[in-house]
């Protein structure tokens, strides 16, 4: 009997010790591709593994003490060796961190000089039933721009009587703001000595803002002196800023059909109305920076929101909408889901469309500095 049981003792001693009789961890430990990973609460998840998958065991004792059964260890496994490092839990799903916007940097000035033509073919958007804005805009873009903004200023409307002078005739008013003046005068109405320079080959941005066809007020789409306006236009290389809002589009459609962009400007506002800022400006509502591209050169140097609708004399104002084009850029949205300013090229002109020219009386007002900075930004986008 007791040699029975010695023979039991040994040939368990030879099974736990391999042939050979050392431990071989290849034989105790599962092939690496099934080795189990930590557990959720970051404890090991094999009591039996060792440190690494190559490391040997330490050698077993030859004092045994009491024999162990094979189903008795099976259903009660050893305690787990103390582990030193054990690697953090990795989310399954990783955090991207988020990026804030930054907007594209754009000097406050332009870094060479600007030399702006601006044709104002509305009863007044700038001057006239706009007021004095264009004083502002004078005194806020060619005085704090000091030698590298020249700004030249003409307001067109119909005239009752037509003008004669030589071969040359006229239904035109001319009133006129050129650099470094800082007030309205009155100019020729005679298309060849309108303008500062009669060739046009100076100016390095022309801005039309519209008028419309249904102001009995405003120059006539058809007139003559409008036909050379857009000749001019044509055939210089100026970059473009285009201006519509409150329902007056003619102009503007009419030049960008000249550019072959075909009608771009459209509105679900009566055409031909006016309004007066000089009976009072307030501001309806806002746009803010998800409602415009602000990483976008136009409304850096700290533009957050711009104006969209008001309420001017007592009218409420809001903008039009710009169709979509080819190689053009929606860059604001409006409150009426429109899309309000757009940029792009026209025959490798930078072009900027604003369809909601109201929302500058906020600047004028003082309602709203991000607004005016917003059009000193678009000056300094436009150099060439």
């Amino acid at each position: 009997m007791f040699r029975a049981i010695l023979s039991a003792i040994i040939a368990l001693t030879t099974l736990a010790c391999g042939g050979d009789g050392n431990f071989n961890a290849k034989n105790n430990l599962p092939e690496p591709s099934t080795l189990p990973t930590a557990a959720p609460d970051g404890k090991a998840a094999d009591a039996t593994a060792v440190s690494s998958p190559t490391q040997a065991a330490p050698a077993p004792t030859v004092t045994i003490s009491v024999p162990v059964a094979a189903s008795t260890a099976a259903e009660a496994p050893a305690s787990a060796p103390a582990v030193t490092d054990v690697p953090p839990v990795v989310p399954t799903t990783p955090v991207v961190p988020t990026t804030p916007v930054v907007p594209t940097p754009i000097p406050v000035c332009p870094q060479k000089n600007a030399k702006i033509l601006v044709l104002d073919f509305k009863s007044g958007w700038w001057s006239g039933d706009g007021g004095d804005f264009v004083d502002r805009i004078v005194n806020g873009l060619s005085l704090d721009c000091k030698g590298t903004v020249a700004m030249e200023y003409h307001h067109f409307v119909r005239s009752a009587t037509t003008a004669v002078q030589g071969s040359e005739r006229s239904n035109v008013i001319n009133t006129e703001l050129v650099s470094p003046a800082i007030s309205i005068t009155t100019g020729s109405p005679f298309f060849s000595k309108a303008f500062a320079d009669p060739t046009w080959s100076s100016y390095t941005q022309i801005w039309l803002l519209s008028g419309s066809s249904s102001d009995s007020a405003d120059v006539p789409i058809t007139d003559p002196f409008f036909a050379q306006i857009l000749n001019k236009i044509n055939a210089s290389k100026a970059s473009l800023f285009i201006g519509v809002g409150f329902g007056s589009i003619s102009h503007a459609n009419i030049l960008t059909q000249q550019l072959n962009l075909g009608t771009v400007f459209s509105t679900i506002q009566p055409q031909g109305n006016i309004l007066n800022p000089m009976r009072g400006v307030s501001l309806s509502s806002s746009l803010n920076d998800t409602q415009f591209n602000s990483s976008h050169p136009i409304f850096g140097n700290g533009v957050k929101t711009i104006a969209d609708q008001l309420i001017v004399g007592g009218t409420p104002a809001h903008g039009d909408r710009i169709a979509a084009l080819s190689g053009f850029s929606v860059l604001a949205t409006d409150n009426l889901k429109q899309a309000s300013i757009s940029v792009g090229s026209v025959l490798a002109r930078k072009t900027v469309l604003e369809a909601n020219l109201p929302r500058y009386y906020a600047g004028w007002s003082n309602l709203s500095d991000d607004t005016m900075q917003l059009l000193k930004n678009i000056v300094v986008y436009l150099v060439n």
